[in-house]
């Protein structure tokens, strides 16, 4: 199980490991943060949001077949009612659940007990690092706050492109980069478990939190996403975004970019493979997705390119009764330039 942990961790962590966001601080000094309110109509009701016990990147699926998702919501159904076993296949299947649950559930990642975490005859043990009963008191905390994050960005009536703009929107915007966090996965001496979970509880973070929290938030709405991770092509540096789909097709996003260089812009949104390389020189044959290391990029190519005239964006507003986007560029900060996304499932 320890040999099974480190080998995840390093995954998990290459941005830590290799300090891949590191780049990021500079970008941040010499870069304009310009953000404003999103608009919103009277109108427009908060999405009645419930919790989603169960959700999985379609990546996900892929990487470890169609089997595996009815054993991951069993996995999911117990640690979320605080179970400690569940009914797994094989020792290999156990071993891909606790991966998953890192963008999964990020919740039961920040609580395992990893030297109780043990598969033998048909069951899978979840152990526990904390007391049963704090730790269905943060379960519920974590629902809440998730809630929160959906709440306050996400409308009722709003597709699968503006679930994604609104959440990055907010999620770009409320999000602070914690440049003291770079050393490591777990900084013992400060008491740091570096995950999704953090983020979307405290929101802080570095880039594989990050990227980890904007995809559960979206997979919460319905919109499939996973984390992609990849050295740059000297190996120099790590970095962790996110590969989503939006109308059957594949666009990289960026929320650790855009939040040290413009919260709640639209520089690293809908990203095809090209604009990625571009913005960071990561090769997508060497991109890993969903940290499976089973698949990269040129399995999801992400080629189209319909938003880029946003990439220009450093801040935006979401005017969903004309369907437009009006975004502001750094030649002209307050003029804005707009841009129609009717019909765009089918252009």
């Amino acid at each position: 199980m320890k040999q099974f942990l480190a080998g995840l961790l390093a995954v998990c962590c290459l941005g830590a490991v290799f300090s891949g966001c590191g780049w990021i601080r500079e970008k941040a000094e010499s870069s304009a943060a310009v953000s404003s309110e999103a608009s919103q109509s009277q109108e427009e009701q908060p999405y009645r949001y419930t919790f989603q016990p169960h959700v999985l990147s379609s990546v996900l699926i892929d990487a470890y077949g169609e089997e595996f998702e009815p054993v991951f919501y069993a996995f999911c159904d117990a640690a979320l009612a605080g179970d400690n076993e569940f009914d797994c296949p094989d020792q290999a299947t156990y071993y891909d659940i606790l991966s998953a649950s890192r963008e999964c559930l990020p919740v039961i990642w920040a609580y395992l007990d990893w030297d109780d975490c043990k598969y033998e005859n048909g069951v899978g043990r979840i152990g526990y690092s904390i007391e049963r009963e704090e730790y269905l008191k943060r379960i519920e905390a974590f629902k809440e706050a998730v809630a929160g994050w959906i709440t306050e960005n996400v409308r009722e009536n709003d597709d699968e492109l503006e679930k994604a703009l609104s959440l990055y929107y907010g999620f770009t915007r409320s999000i602070r980069y914690d440049y003291e966090a770079l050393g490591g996965e777990e900084d013992e001496a400060n008491g740091v478990n570096l995950s999704p979970y953090r983020t979307l509880m405290e929101r802080i973070g570095i880039c594989q939190e990050f990227a980890g929290a904007y995809s559960y938030l979206l997979l919460q709405v319905g919109v499939d996403a996973t984390t992609c991770g990849s050295l740059n092509r000297d190996a120099t540096q790590a970095h962790e975004w996110n590969l989503i789909t939006l109308g059957g097709k594949y666009y990289y996003v960026d929320p650790t970019f855009e939040c040290t260089a413009s919260p709640g812009g639209l520089q690293y949104f809908g990203m095809t493979a090209a604009r990625r390389d571009q913005a960071g020189d990561f090769d997508p044959a060497d991109y890993d997705l969903a940290s499976a290391n089973l698949l990269k990029g040129t399995n999801y190519p992400a080629e189209d390119d319909r938003f880029a005239p946003l990439w220009n964006g450093i801040r935006f507003e979401l005017d969903r009764k004309n369907q437009v986007i009006l975004y502001y560029t750094e030649n002209q900060p307050e003029q804005a330039v707009e841009f129609s996304y009717q019909n765009w499932e089918k252009s």
